[in-house]
């Protein structure tokens, strides 16, 4: 309540910030973005020239790489800014290599093993498999299987957030990725598949068939699928969880920045 949505834009630089009465910060939630950052070549000296019109709010800028607290930083300071960074959160990002024997020998003994027989598992069950690009026409397949997920990863898919999602594909250029057998979807990832890479965004799976790591076996088919087209990264996104690390990814941390004028 009370809040307004900001649209800073010119020729080589946009910002999107929400504004209330105390605050200014970028635009969407820390928990449904990833990154935050200003546009364009000029973009962190639009940013600042923005915090500093709304001087009188204090200002909180999350989810920024190191690049971006680097780029920021100068310019807060040039605006008069007094401000605090700090990590907050981190990504998972897997630099690809030549060719999907590459990222197998690169994980290590024990992990190429388990992704070789989850695969064979899979298929000795449910028979051949492949993965399948769905857009608006899987936003409701794929919302009701993460619907069947315990806790609050099944709550968290409301109405609210299937409307949010089938916006992402429709005017964002999200797609979905699903594991197909004979007898229908085992499991779901939903993200973008970029020209340098793939960004993983959210992921479900079919319950009754976990003892075939079907999310397993499509996400080691999804990084094959970029390595296959030449994509140079597989970007976990936002979390510390430990299957990202299984699968080759590194840490990039993140930063947020809270300050005011004085």
């Amino acid at each position: 309540p009370g809040a307004d949505v900001m649209v800073s834009v010119r020729a080589d630089a946009a910002v999107a910030m929400v504004v209330d009465p105390s605050t200014i910060r970028f635009a969407a939630d820390e928990s449904v973005t990833d990154y935050h950052a200003p546009l364009g070549s000029a973009g962190s000296t639009l940013l600042a020239e923005t915090l500093a019109d709304h001087g009188d709010r204090t200002f909180e800028l999350d989810s920024l790489t190191q690049e971006e607290l680097d780029a920021i930083v100068p310019e807060l300071e040039t605006v008069g800014a007094t401000f605090d960074s700090e990590h907050h959160a981190t990504t998972g990002v897997l630099f690809l290599p030549d060719t999907f024997d590459d990222w197998l020998m690169s994980i290590g003994k024990k992990e190429r093993h388990e992704t070789r027989r989850k695969r064979r598992k899979l298929e000795a069950e449910y028979g051949p498999w492949e993965v399948q690009t769905r857009g608006l026409d899987g936003i409701h397949a794929f919302c009701s299987l993460h619907r069947t997920a315990a806790g609050r990863k099944g709550d968290f898919m409301s109405d609210e957030m299937e409307a949010y999602f089938a916006d992402l594909v429709a005017n964002a250029g999200a797609v979905i990725h699903d594991l197909a057998v004979e007898d229908g979807t085992l499991a779901s990832a939903f993200g973008w598949e970029l020209d340098d890479g793939y960004y993983f965004y959210n992921s479900a799976f079919d319950a009754t068939a976990s003892h075939t790591s079907p999310g397993t076996v499509l996400l080691s088919a999804l990084i094959e699928r970029q390595i296959d087209r030449g994509a140079v990264v597989f970007d976990f996104l936002k979390g510390a969880e430990t299957y990202k690390y299984r699968h080759g990814a590194e840490a990039r941390p993140l930063f947020r920045i809270t300050g005011r004028f004085a």
